[in-house]
């Protein structure tokens, strides 16, 4: 994890020194494959409001703090925002209802919890050694029989294999199989 974490970190301060560019242009000159139903270049957004928040005086006006999150519509699917309060991270989630459950969010959250558990623990792993979840979910996303070598993709074959001409997705009047 410390050899990605430092990775990361020249990454994101070389791309601070272009801040400047207006996304717009950005947007133009990546040429991204467009659809009005994602956002042109992510879908996951990450926020770290590490700013002091000072109290604003106006002659005669109350100005209270606005909850953003709890008060507005995802523009992404999925956003995660760290505040830092008295030396400590507090996290919250944000999430598309369209495409995610409440149930598989706090899923997401747990194995998060889970991953800054392991690494706080052992910060010399490989991010590839990191375990994801500490126990099997109530979704069967995950099983302790699955603790071995292979990879996601050839985990996902085998369960497909294995429900035949069970109904994989469901939409409206259209269903198809994992055959």
């Amino acid at each position: 994890f410390v050899d990605a974490l430092a990775a990361s970190r020249l990454m994101h301060l070389a791309a601070q020194e272009h801040q400047d560019i207006p996304f717009e242009l950005l947007v133009e000159l990546i040429q991204p494959e467009r659809s009005a139903a994602i956002h042109p270049l992510f879908q996951v957004l990450f926020v770290l409001q590490n700013n002091e928040e000072g109290d604003i005086a106006l002659n005669g006006l109350t100005v209270d703090d606005f909850d953003y999150e709890r008060n507005s519509k995802a523009k992404f699917d999925i956003t995660l925002t760290a505040r830092e309060i008295d030396g400590e991270l507090w996290f919250s989630w944000g999430y598309c209802c369209d495409l995610f459950s409440a149930e598989s969010m706090n899923t997401v959250a747990e194995a998060f919890i889970q991953l800054l558990s392991e690494i706080v623990a052992t910060p010399q792993l490989p991010l590839s050694q990191l375990p994801l979840m500490a126990q099997p979910t109530s979704s069967g996303c995950y099983s302790p029989d699955m603790i071995d070598n292979t990879y996601l993709h050839q985990h996902v074959s085998a369960y497909s294999a294995s429900q035949g001409t069970q109904i994989a997705i469901r939409y409206q009047e259209r269903a198809l199989s994992y055959d």
